[in-house]
């Protein structure tokens, strides 16, 4: 009986851990939006703030090139795309 509430369990954490993954994707798909957004605004002090509300993540790297001055790359300047170990 015990091995099986240990089952019930671990599947259970394991469900969580998959349903908080989801959500996480689509806060970063709605996030990269915002970037864009505000990139082509040139509001960079947003940028920022919005990059700091996320640690962890690749909006790390976007904020660590606001900061640094360094001009956006890509087909246009408020073009900001991808998710984790995409290219920007």
């Amino acid at each position: 009986m015990t091995s099986y509430c240990l089952a019930v369990a671990g599947l259970a954490l394991v469900v969580t851990a998959v349903i908080a993954m989801a959500r996480r994707t689509i806060d970063v798909v709605a996030g990269n939006s915002v970037l864009a957004r505000l990139a082509h605004d040139g509001k960079l002090e947003r940028i920022v703030k919005l990059c700091a509300s996320a640690p962890h993540t690749y909006f790390d790297a976007v904020m660590a090139a606001t900061l640094s001055g360094a001009p956006l790359r890509g087909r246009a300047r408020g073009e900001i795309r991808g998710g984790p170990g995409a290219r920007l």
